[in-house]
C-alpha cells in the first residue's frame, strides 16, 4: 500500500492549482483559468489527492460558462426524431465507455445522435463509426483556440439537440462550459465511466448514469450527488455476430487438445500487485496444480514480468498484448479469470455473453471493494472466491469437469442475455431519458456533503497504489506538460513574432521584411528580436531596430530554443512564432498553422521549410502555454511554408 503523505501532498497541489483557478476566474481571465482546470482536473485524475471532486473548480467553471456561454429560453422545434449529442472527450477500440457509446447509438434506434468529439485525435473506431452511420448521424469535432472557444462550440451543438449523453474524459473542461447555463439546456445524462477516480462537474448533468452499484454508492457518497440525481444503466455486452470457430481459434493460439483455456483480459496496471499480490501470483499456483491449464492474458506485453511467468511456466501463462479484437481468444477458452486486483467488469460482460463461465477472486478488502464484480444481474452464475485456497479450488473443480463447465456456462449466458436483452435495456435507457427530463425540470439538485473518513482514505491509498503501478500519476508540472493546448493560443487575437539571431542581419532584415509583407491582414502584432551575443556589426544593425522591435539581448549565446524563453516573457500576443533569421515567411504560411493549432491536443504547428539544411527554426505555439512550462510537440502542417536562407544568401523576399 502507499504512504498516506503521497495523497496527502497531491491533495494540497490540488489546492494550490484551485486557488490560480478561483483567482484567474475572480479576475476575468476565462481562458486562463479554463486551461489551468484542465491541468488541475488532470493532475487529480491521474494522481488521488484524497477528493473525488473539486467544488471550487467546478464553481469557478459555471461563473465563466455563466459569463461566456449564456443560453436564453429553448425554442421548440419541428416534428422529427429527437436528436441526441454524445460528447465524448477521446475513444479507442477498446475499453468500457468506447463500448457504451457505440452500443447506446446502435440500440437507440428511434433517434438521431451526433458524436461531439472534444479532444479525439485519431479516425473514429470502426464499431463507433458503423453504429453512427446506422443511424444516420455525424461526428463532429469540437475546435477552438482555447477552451471558451470550444465551449462555445460545443454549446451550439447542445442546443441543436434535445438530449445530451456525456461520455466525457474527467478533465472535460468544455462541456462544463457549454453546460453551465441550465436556462432551456437539453436534459443532460452523464456516462460514469471512470467510476473510482477523480472527475469534473458532478453538479453539471441531471443524471449520473453508473454501470454498477458500488459505483452509484461512491458518487452520493464522495462527489455529493444526490440519490434521486443517480441511476443505474449496464454496459450493453452481447456475443460477436459470427464469432471464430473454436477449432481454428484454439489452433491459432496453439492450443492442444484437452488444454483448458484460461483467459484474462485487462490493462497491465490492473494486473499488478498493489497491496497483496498480482494476477501472475494468484494464477501461477493454478498452474502447477492443473497441468492440463493455460492462462492466456490480453492487454499487458509480452516483456518484463510478463515474459518470465512465460519462461517459468513453460509458455502456459502467456500475455499476448493489446487486441483491438479479441474474440479469437475469447472463442478458444473454457474460463474467464477476471483480473485482480482490480477487475475488468466490461471485459466479463463479454465473456459472460458468450457463455464463458466467470471466475473471481475477491477477498475481503474494504479499501478495494469498488474493483471487485458487483454485477447483480450475474449473482447467481459468478462465481467468487474469498480466498486464494478457495479460487484454487474451483478452478480444479470446473478444470475437471467439462460438464459443469458447460452448464455453468449455459446458465451463465442466459443470465447476460436477460441482463442485455434489447429490449429490456432499452426499456432501461428510455426510463434513464425519462428520469433526465424530469430532473432537468426540476432544477438543480444539491446532494450530501462527500465523505472523509478512514474508510476513504483506505481507498484513497488503494488507488494510489493502483495508478503508481500503472505508471499513470503526474506530477501537476507532468499534467502541465501534456495539456499545452489547453492554453489561448488564436494568432488573430495577437501574435508575436521572435526571431533570433545570431550574426545574421541581413537574414534577421529578410525575415522581418517577410513577417511585415506576410501579416500585413492581422490587426495585433508585434516583433520581438533575440540577439544571441551577436557581434558588433550585427549588433549596431539590431540596435538601430530599437523603437519597431522589441530586443532581447543574451550576455552570451544560448542558441534558439534557450533563447526563446526569455522573449516569451515579454511577448504580449496569444501565439508566438518562434523562428531563427534564416527564414523567410511565405504568402499563404498563417492560415494552416492557426487552423492546425485549434485541433485538440496541438500545442504547436510547424510548416514545412523549403530547400531547408535541418537547422531552421519555425514553430507556431501559445505564449501562455509556453511561459507556463507545457510542453510544445510541434505538428508538422505541409499546407504552410516557409523558406530557408542560410546566412548570405541575397534572394529577395517572396
Amino acid at each position: 500500500m502507499t504512504d498516506p503523505p503521497r495523497v496527502a501532498a497531491a491533495g494540497a497541489a490540488l489546492a494550490d492549482l484551485e486557488r490560480r483557478i478561483t483567482d484567474l476566474a475572480a479576475a476575468g481571465e476565462d481562458a486562463l483559468a479554463a486551461a489551468w482546470a484542465q491541468v488541475a482536473s488532470d493532475f487529480a485524475w491521474n494522481t488521488p489527492p484524497g477528493v473525488l471532486a473539486s467544488p471550487a473548480i467546478d464553481d469557478a467553471l459555471a461563473t465563466i460558462g455563466l459569463r461566456q456561454v449564456p443560453r436564453g429560453p429553448r425554442v421548440p422545434r419541428g416534428d422529427g426524431p429527437e436528436r441526441v449529442l454524445h460528447v465524448i472527450t477521446e475513444c479507442a477500440a477498446v475499453g468500457g465507455h468506447s463500448r457504451m457509446a457505440w452500443r447506446w447509438i446502435e440500440r437507440d434506434e428511434d433517434r438521431l445522435p451526433t458524436l461531439a468529439l472534444t479532444r479525439h485525435r485519431a479516425e473514429v473506431p470502426a464499431p463507433l463509426a458503423r453504429a453512427l452511420a446506422a443511424r444516420g448521424g455525424v461526428a463532429v469535432p469540437v475546435l477552438g483556440h482555447d477552451l471558451i472557444d470550444r465551449g462555445r462550440a460545443l454549446g451550439r451543438l447542445v442546443d441543436a439537440h434535445d438530449l445530451v449523453v456525456l461520455h466525457i474524459h474527467p478533465m472535460e473542461v468544455a462541456a462544463s462550459i457549454a453546460l453551465a447555463d441550465r436556462r432551456g439546456r437539453p436534459p443532460v445524462l452523464f456516462v460514469n465511466h471512470a467510476d473510482h477516480c477523480f472527475w469534473l462537474a458532478p453538479r453539471v448533468p441531471d443524471v449520473v448514469l453508473s454501470s454498477r452499484p458500488a459505483a452509484a454508492r461512491l458518487c452520493v457518497a464522495r462527489r455529493g450527488v444526490h440519490p434521486d440525481r443517480s441511476a443505474l444503466l449496464p454496459v450493453p455486452a452481447e456475443p460477436a455476430a459470427a464469432p471464430p470457430r473454436r477449432d481454428a481459434a484454439r489452433r491459432a493460439l496453439g492450443l492442444a487438445d484437452g488444454a483448458v483455456a484460461m483467459v484474462a483480459m485487462a490493462s497491465a496496471y490492473k494486473l499488478a500487485a498493489i497491496d497483496d499480490i498480482g494476477f501472475a501470483d494468484l494464477v501461477e499456483p493454478a498452474l502447477e496444480a492443473i497441468p492440463e491449464a493455460t492462462v492466456l492474458v490480453v492487454g499487458p506485453d509480452d516483456d518484463g514480468p510478463w515474459a518470465e511467468a512465460r519462461v517459468r511456466t513453460g509458455g502456459r501463462l502467456r500475455a499476448l498484448g493489446r487486441l483491438d479484437d479479441p474474440s479469437g481468444v475469447l472463442a478458444a477458452a473454457d474460463l474467464f479469470l477476471d483480473a485482480y486486483p482490480c477487475s475488468s467488469l466490461t471485459a466479463a460482460l463479454e465473456a459472460a455473453a458468450l457463455g464463458i463461465p466467470v471466475v473471481s477472486y475477491a477477498p475481503p478488502r474494504p479499501q478495494a471493494a469498488t474493483y471487485d464484480i458487483d454485477e447483480p444481474a450475474l449473482a447467481g452464475v459468478h462465481v467468487v472466491a474469498r480466498s486464494r485456497e478457495a479460487h484454487l479450488s474451483e478452478l480444479r473443480r470446473l478444470a475437471a469437469d467439462r460438464a459443469a463447465r458447460a452448464g455453468l456456462g449455459a446458465r451463465t449466458a442466459a443470465a447476460a442475455a436477460a441482463m442485455h436483452d434489447r429490449g429490456r435495456w432499452r426499456a432501461d435507457l428510455e426510463a434513464a431519458y425519462g428520469r433526465a427530463r424530469a430532473c432537468a425540470a426540476e432544477g438543480s439538485l444539491a446532494g450530501p456533503a462527500p465523505v472523509a473518513d478512514a474508510d476513504t482514505a483506505h481507498e484513497d491509498a488503494f488507488l494510489d497504489a493502483l495508478h503508481a503501478a500503472s505508471g499513470l500519476t503526474l506530477t501537476p508540472a507532468g499534467a502541465l506538460l501534456r495539456n499545452g493546448d489547453a492554453f489561448p493560443c488564436d494568432p488573430r487575437r495577437g501574435l508575436s513574432v521572435v526571431v533570433h539571431c545570431r550574426d545574421d542581419a541581413d537574414g534577421l532584415m529578410r525575415a522581418l521584411g517577410s513577417a511585415v509583407e506576410t501579416c500585413a491582414d492581422l490587426d495585433d502584432v508585434e516583433a520581438i528580436v533575440i540577439d544571441d551575443a551577436s557581434g558588433p556589426a550585427a549588433a549596431a544593425v539590431i540596435d538601430g531596430l530599437r523603437g519597431d522591435v522589441r530586443v532581447v539581448r543574451n550576455p552570451a549565446p544560448l542558441g534558439p530554443q534557450a533563447s526563446f524563453a526569455a522573449a516569451l516573457e515579454v511577448a504580449g500576443g496569444q501565439a508566438a512564432l518562434l523562428m531563427t533569421s534564416d527564414v523567410v515567411l511565405l504568402p499563404g504560411w498563417l492560415d494552416p498553422l492557426a487552423d492546425a493549432l485549434a485541433r485538440p491536443g496541438v500545442s504547436g504547428a510547424a510548416p514545412a521549410v523549403l530547400r531547408g539544411t535541418g537547422r531552421e527554426v519555425c514553430v507556431l505555439t501559445s505564449v501562455a502555454s509556453a511561459r507556463a512550462g507545457a510542453a510544445v510537440v510541434a505538428l508538422s502542417v505541409p499546407e504552410s511554408a516557409v523558406r530557408a536562407a542560410p546566412a548570405g544568401a541575397m534572394e529577395a523576399v517572396a
